[in-house]
């Protein structure tokens, strides 16, 4: 069991969304291929991660796929099914990413990933002109999560939806 320490000293045995996104943003070194990464939630995560940063969205998706078998509940597990979508996404494998954006949002209700997983979903409706489907995710993103980049990003595509229907 691994204690972790918030900015305000509360010790919690789960990190919170905020050292999540600390692990998200470290500069940290290639992902090493030697599957020391995957000792522990948090490197394996990291691991899964960098190769995203790094462009390598195939060996992303095998260890991200990877992370949610061995880790299906940890801290890390709502945002590494995001990531899994945004690399399917990245191949413009729209299916797949729509598969893993959908199961973000009915398995992590809760997680501050449903926003841009629902935009997503969103712009893959986009994509496929399914413009009915498309428009009523971007309104609930809006009605749900005012004044989130999630909602003004979802008006940017109304308005764009609603330029392209004419």
């Amino acid at each position: 069991l691994k204690l972790c320490v918030s900015k305000t000293g509360t010790v919690t045995s789960t990190p919170t969304e905020s050292q999540v996104e600390t692990v998200e943003n470290s500069d940290t070194k290639e992902p090493s291929s030697d599957g020391v990464a995957n000792k522990d939630p948090q490197s394996a995560y990291r691991y899964a991660f960098n190769h995203l940063k790094s462009g390598r969205y195939q060996a992303a998706i095998t260890a991200f796929k990877t992370f949610l078998e061995q880790y299906p509940d940890s801290t890390y597990a709502s945002n590494a099914q995001y990531w899994l979508g945004e690399a399917h996404y990245a191949l413009r494998q729209f299916n797949e990413a729509l598969t893993e954006f959908d199961a973000v949002v009915e398995k992590y209700p809760a997680s501050a990933k449903v926003p841009d997983a629902m935009l997503k979903k969103g712009y893959i409706l986009y994509e496929f002109k399914s413009w009915d489907a498309a428009e009523a995710i971007f309104i609930r993103i809006q009605e749900k999560y005012p004044g989130s980049s999630a909602a003004r990003l979802a008006t940017s595509r109304l308005e764009q939806l609603q330029r392209d229907r004419l």
